[in-house]
């Protein structure tokens, strides 16, 4: 059952997100216990990346109410989940003792467990203050055994509550827990609950991205944006990372600059906007007419291939999924954390209930045999409208940013000045940030981009 979930869940996943990716899987211990130690940004969507993604089986720490919910609390069960009791959801901490003495057996068997050491899902653009229980489950299971791993994971959004957004697993170093002895009740000494626990702090900012205030994290995105963050989502959250750090040290050394140069970043975010683009990855290119019109045969080809199924995808799809936004939207409300994982649970009930309820209806106006088709037709044909979609999409993108250039042509030449303009004063300043570093560790070259 186990692994039919996982398999599903990952199905789910990438239909959500347009693209998953996952690096530093190299990293990983290649056998014996290992406990991921996870940031939280995304409420219930983050423990399904590790469930259905991870090379072996991981059984998550996860709230006790969760345990009590409908259709959550059996996936939890089915999924070998261990409940954690918190003062703030009014359950009693003590039965902790026994959920710690579990993670313990499934290390002890040299399998996986994960936690979130934060301790509660958030939307700050910072990590939040390490708890100490991941430590002291590691410390405790580690005096039972030859070696363990405590491996630091990143999870990375471009943008989490979006439909066909993309996300980013990254492994960070696994961190070898020493054994300590342990105290009469079989807790370890507080010294080294706090060493590592710092160490996983440490740990997760390494596979992160953080920012003192949301409005930092925006700025760099852009910046990102035009130094052409549009390939690999590895390449974009290292790039963000770069960029974060330099903005820091040059904030320090000139924040008059700096300042500057926020102006001026959001100044052409509006202009953007204004052009009717949504990203300036055509702006970039300067599209010719020609690139455009290669660009339109090639996705016409697309279109003239899968405009049927995908048609019919559309069709029998779309009241769920209008469904499915209103429905997460409400339950959601302003806690951004909520709205993706109420998207993927609506997909998870409403989808499958739309293809049985065709089959159903199949079966009664035709026949069991053609039941069997519509069931296996109907996701293929979501598939391809899905398909079709995202590339129309950026086929559409590109015809605006060439008719906008056509129409508007003085203003869209001032818009690429000002774009080259802006990535010629980030790498003047990265230069200068090298030369104040001299004598300290080399920093990136110019090429590689960023204020760093």
């Amino acid at each position: 059952m186990r692994r039919l979930l996982s398999t599903f869940i990952g199905a789910v996943l990438r239909l959500f997100f347009q693209r998953v990716e996952i690096a530093g899987q190299d990293r990983l211990p290649a056998d014996g216990p290992v406990m991921f130690a996870l940031n939280h940004p995304n409420a219930l969507v983050d423990p399904l990346f590790l469930i259905a993604l991870a090379p072996r089986p991981v059984s998550f720490l996860a709230k006790e109410p969760l345990f009590r919910m409908p259709i959550i609390g059996w996936l939890a069960r089915a999924l070998d989940c261990l409940p954690v009791y918190r003062t703030q959801d009014n359950a009693d901490p003590r039965k902790n003792a026994q959920t710690f003495q579990r993670a313990r057996e499934i290390l002890g068997r040299g399998g996986a467990i994960a936690i979130f050491p934060e301790g509660t899902t958030h939307s700050k653009p910072h990590l939040l203050p390490v708890k100490t229980g991941a430590a002291r489950i590691a410390l405790g299971a580690a005096s039972e055994m030859a070696r363990l791993h405590v491996v630091p994971t990143g999870l990375y959004y471009t943008q989490k509550g979006i439909f066909r957004s993309r996300a980013l697993v990254v492994y960070g170093e696994p961190i070898t827990v020493e054994r300590v002895p342990l105290d009469p009740d079989g807790n370890p000494p507080h010294d080294a609950v706090e060493k590592l626990s710092a160490q996983i702090s440490d740990g997760l900012l390494a596979v992160t991205v953080n920012a003192a205030e949301a409005r930092t994290l925006s700025l760099v995105a852009i910046a990102a944006r035009i130094f052409g963050a549009h390939g690999p989502l590895l390449d974009d959250f290292t790039l963000r990372r770069r960029m974060l750090e330099g903005y820091e040290a040059y904030a320090r050394l000139s924040p008059e600059r700096i300042a500057r140069l926020e102006e001026r970043l959001v100044r052409y975010e509006d202009d953007l906007r204004q052009a009717g683009l949504s990203n300036d990855e055509d702006l970039a290119a300067g599209f010719t007419a020609a690139q455009v019109l290669h660009r339109a045969a090639r996705h016409s080809a697309r279109f003239l291939l899968l405009v049927g199924p995908a048609a019919v995808g559309t069709v029998i799809h779309y009241p769920a999924y209008r469904l499915i936004g209103t429905i997460a939207r409400r339950i959601a409300g302003p806690d951004e954390t909520v709205l993706s994982t109420a998207k993927i649970l609506g997909a998870l009930l409403l989808f499958p209930l739309t293809w049985i309820g065709l089959a159903l209806f199949a079966a009664v106006e035709r026949s069991n045999e053609t039941a069997l088709l519509v069931l296996v037709a109907a996701p293929l044909c979501g598939w391809a409208a899905l398909y079709l979609m995202d590339g129309w999409g950026r086929f559409l993108a590109s015809l605006r940013a060439l008719w906008f250039s056509v129409r508007q042509r003085g203003f869209y030449k001032g818009l690429h000045a000002e774009r080259e303009a802006i990535r010629a004063e980030i790498l003047a300043m990265s230069e200068t940030l090298q030369e104040t570093a001299a004598g300290t560790e080399k920093g990136p070259t110019p090429q590689q981009g960023g204020l760093s």
